[in-house]
């Protein structure tokens, strides 16, 4: 969850302390950062990435894996788990060398004739170029008392991608990401499990990690989010955490129905309205959830509840996001409504 919805739940248990608050873990379909237009089937995967000219002082026994070999290798995995997620059409990757000019300073974008050439070559609507695909490392030691130390490897990764149609014209904004990888280990020791990864270990991690993170552009995902509910001790509350505890959400929607209509003090009609907009967001009917969290701040008791408040705010904008997101989404899936959870 991200740092912001966890201050504000941090905030929400704090300001609550006299209200009983639980929490369920909802799944969340999240859309793919790139969408193609519905006539873009099949796919090519372009390895645009500049050559690395190799350090002649180096020595052989460095030389195991060079970045070119590193960023083929992400292409190849790339269209291999993009192809076996049948979300598009046939994915392929491109053999061909794009860039031999070493400059590897300079991010060169396909230009409109190449995009067009190598979709004609290889018979695809569509085309995925990486345009860059850095890694780089550091390596820490320190000491950890007597005759020991610690290493620490930390490994940046920088991966750029571009779309693009057929024609060459290119889909949104660039696909940027970055990210630091760290291990631990204790140098010159005989059992494996302290040590430091080997240089094959460190390059196979980094390329299933880029790629987890590449097949998340281009093909919708699914995350698993924390939400916070009232149960206040009351008869119906109780019988609609049971439920949820159960993962029986539809019947414990019934009963917060149920008791926002019998429920008088304002205060607690604030909560109960608050938990449905939590249970249908759950079986992804976001336009009700929007509905319900409206109906929460338009109450007289959300000006009473100063204690929550916050978190209803917060969570007022996640939904308004989500419904952002479940559009997008089903213009992606290319289906009228989104898969629920049950």
């Amino acid at each position: 969850m991200k740092k912001v919805a966890f201050l504000a739940i941090i905030s929400f248990i704090i300001m609550t302390s006299c209200i009983s608050v639980q929490f369920a873990n909802i799944d969340v379909q999240n859309p793919a950062k790139v969408t193609f237009p519905r006539e873009v089937v099949n796919l090519a995967i372009v390895n645009n990435v500049p050559p690395i000219p190799k350090d002649k002082d180096a020595p052989a026994s460095e030389e195991i894996l060079s970045m070119d070999s590193l960023s083929s290798v992400f292409v190849d995995s790339l269209a291999y788990y993009l192809d076996k997620q049948e979300f598009y059409g046939q994915i392929l990757s491109y053999p061909k060398v794009i860039r031999t000019d070493y400059n590897s300073r300079t991010i060169k974008p396909l230009s409109k004739e190449q995009v067009q050439s190598i979709t004609n070559e290889m018979k695809v609507d569509g085309l995925i170029s990486i345009d860059l695909y850095q890694i780089q490392g550091s390596l820490d030691t320190q000491s950890a008392g007597y005759l020991s130390s610690i290493q620490e490897l930390a490994i940046e990764i920088y991966v750029l991608i571009r779309a693009y149609t057929a024609d060459g014209e290119e889909i949104q904004e660039p696909i940027l990401f970055s990210d630091t990888l760290y291990w631990q280990g204790i140098p010159n020791i005989q059992f494996k499990e302290y040590a430091l990864p080997t240089l094959s270990e460190i390059c196979t991690y980094v390329n299933g990690y880029a790629v987890e993170k590449a097949l998340n552009a281009f093909v919708p995902f699914w995350s698993t989010e924390e939400r916070a509910y009232f149960a206040n001790g009351s008869p119906l509350m109780n019988q609609a955490a049971k439920f949820v505890k159960e993962n029986k959400w539809n019947d414990a929607i019934s009963i917060w129905e149920e008791a926002y209509k019998s429920e008088k003090n304002q205060a607690k009609k604030v909560r109960i309205a608050y938990n449905l907009a939590v249970g249908y967001e759950t079986i992804d009917n976001i336009s009700k959830a929007v509905t319900w969290i409206r109906a929460a701040i338009n109450s007289e008791g959300y000006l009473q509840h100063s204690d929550i408040r916050e978190q209803i705010d917060w969570y007022y904008k996640e939904l308004l996001k989500r419904e952002m997101q479940t559009k997008k989404l089903k213009e992606q899936i290319g289906i009228t409504e989104v898969n629920t959870t049950e």
